[in-house]
């Protein structure tokens, strides 16, 4: 549960303006440690795309398997017909010799 504005009297009477002193202390060191932790973040971040050219990049690198896959595909069909050919060639010429006439 946390402290009330009672709580905080209750305290301050007990330590009178010492206790004023250290919570501004730890007020303005918690607000200094936040300012710094932003700053760190900041700098981390920085070199990140913005959402926009991550997105753009991403279309970009799409586009490029999309035409990947279809090389893919027609280089299959291509090696596919070759087999064949090879295949008849060489039951044509087997061991890769000519028979005789």
């Amino acid at each position: 549960m946390p402290l009330t504005i009672k709580d905080f009297q209750k305290i301050q009477q007990l330590f009178g303006n010492e206790f004023e002193s250290r919570m501004f202390k730890i007020f303005a060191y918690i607000d200094k440690s936040q300012f710094q932790l932003k700053t760190e973040f900041e700098d981390k971040i920085k070199h990140l795309p913005t959402k926009e050219e991550f997105y753009n990049r991403e279309d970009q690198i799409m586009g490029e398997l999309k035409s990947i896959r279809e090389e893919l595909e027609m280089l299959g069909y291509r090696v596919s017909q070759h087999s064949d050919q090879i295949s008849a060639l060489e039951s044509l010429h087997p061991h890769g010799k000519h028979l005789p006439a």
